[in-house]
């Protein structure tokens, strides 16, 4: 039996700690395990990061959360025996952590693992700043890299690297569970966001995008501070955009059933990995708007003929308000995005074909 010690959020929003908690409950639902799975524990919070924006306070709580990661790695490692230290990464300052926590591993002979959770390794060689460079020395440390998007898989395999593979994130069984118990009719003229209202999430090019359409409703649903919200409704003032619905974080049957109800998901952000709630609104049908960023166009299949949405460039008002405009006007166009989209993440996206590919790696070292 292969024993994994995971390193990844679990309690925290965001798409990184959905995936975790979906790996898991798969995991631990299968009849027969020749892998055993340890999340290694998070420290507790300092307070809420999410609802304080300040630089030095979003600083003091990385570098907390950094120290008290790798004092667990050390401790559990001491204590158990684990085959692999499968780490998920976000990169940035973070790299640094990655670092350190490679080098913990190979102090005490476990195998090592680097998930890099995000979609911007191309535009970081275009760079060729500090990040790409931590980042290389990672990708030189461990003994696997696991990418989730094809751009940044090439990439690296350009670089001559020869220990990444590519591994798309998965639509979970309990999520095609919710899913299917739905039953909703898509509503005429209902635009529908969800994520976490940050600006990087395009929530302002999204209520400017809405400016003269006639008969349309912009709901949001994510997590959202006072002061991101105050900011919503001047935009919306601003840009005379009247019927805009601010929910905030809400349960998930209610975020499924809402997808199912909507014309239109639009997601503008201005960078991604793989994210899940594509995965989730390509499972609901929904006719999807988004940017071309990370795995986002190859999940849509957008270089093909059964493409299964609209991608547009991130900041480009003028590009998104014309994808509104028509998903909402030509029905027929959108249906065919949304049935391409749901046949598309059942044949390509499904638990079982991305565990396999998982356990596929874990079991080689």
């Amino acid at each position: 039996m292969k024993r994994i010690l995971l390193v990844a959020p679990i309690k925290k929003a965001g798409g990184i700690a959905r995936w975790t908690g979906h790996l898991i409950k798969y995991w631990q639902k299968l009849p027969t395990k020749d892998i055993f799975i340890e999340v290694l524990p998070e420290p507790t919070p300092l307070f809420n990061s999410f609802n304080n924006q300040n630089k030095i306070r979003r600083f003091v709580v990385g570098i907390y959360n950094y120290l008290g990661i790798i004092n667990n790695q050390i401790k559990y490692l001491r204590r158990e025996r684990f085959d692999i230290v499968h780490i998920c990464s976000s990169a940035s300052w973070g790299l640094l952590k990655d670092l350190l926590m490679l080098k913990i591993s190979q102090h005490f002979h476990v195998a090592s693992i680097v998930h890099f959770r995000f979609g911007r390794i191309p535009e970081l060689k275009e760079q060729n700043n500090w990040e790409w460079k931590l980042l290389q020395k990672v990708v030189k440390m461990a003994n696997v890299v696991i990418t989730i998007d094809e751009r940044s898989y090439k990439v690296l395999l350009s670089e001559g690297y020869e220990n990444v593979q590519n591994i798309p994130n998965p639509i979970a069984p309990d999520v095609l569970s919710v899913i299917s118990e739905r039953k909703e009719e898509r509503q005429k003229g209902y635009v529908l966001f969800v994520g976490q209202c940050y600006p990087q999430k395009g929530i302002f090019e999204l209520i400017e995008a809405s400016r003269g359409i006639e008969n349309i409703t912009v709901n949001f649903i994510g997590p959202i501070n006072e002061q991101i919200l105050e900011k919503m409704g001047k935009k919306a003032r601003e840009c005379g955009v009247a019927n805009i619905v601010i929910q905030g974080e809400k349960p998930y049957d209610l975020v499924i059933r809402e997808m199912k109800r909507c014309t239109v998901f639009v997601l503008p952000t201005y960078t991604e990995g793989f994210p899940n709630v594509i995965l989730e609104s390509m499972a609901c049908g929904c006719p999807i708007i988004t940017t071309d960023v990370g795995a986002i166009p190859e999940m849509l299949d957008i270089k093909h003929e059964g493409n299964c949405g609209i991608c547009v460039k991130p900041h480009d008002v003028a590009a998104l308000h014309e994808a509104i405009k028509k998903m909402i006007v030509d029905e027929e166009y959108a249906t065919y995005c949304g049935m391409n989209a749901q046949k598309r993440v059942n044949e390509q996206y499904s638990m079982p074909i991305v565990w396999d590919k998982l356990t596929r790696i874990w079991e080689s070292l």
